[in-house]
């Protein structure tokens, strides 16, 4: 899936490796089938990378957040919620 997002080394390494992988390769590969752009889908494994540094996912595997844990941590960064919340109900940790 990153491979065909980014020709950079670099930036393939950066998002094509790190905690949630699999989690994050599964829920672009859904984004990609219901039709979503390239660049789109590049956005937001940029933000999956986010998200997972600031909801600090990689540290609590398998766990579900509530949506007001979400709303807390992404407090800063409103642009981030909705992709978290649809991210988190795929992956039923919502």
């Amino acid at each position: 899936m990153f491979v065909q997002l980014f020709k950079y080394p670099v930036v393939l390494a950066r998002y094509g490796t790190g905690p949630l992988l699999e989690e994050r390769r599964a829920f672009l590969t859904h984004l990609m089938k219901q039709g979503h752009p390239r660049r789109t889908l590049q956005r937001t494994a940029r933000t999956l990378a986010a998200i997972v540094k600031m909801l600090g996912l990689a540290d609590r595997p398998g766990k579900a957040m509530t949506l007001a844990e979400v709303e807390h941590k992404l407090a800063d960064q409103h642009r981030l919620f909705p992709v978290a919340t649809q991210w988190l109900r795929f992956m039923g940790r919502l």
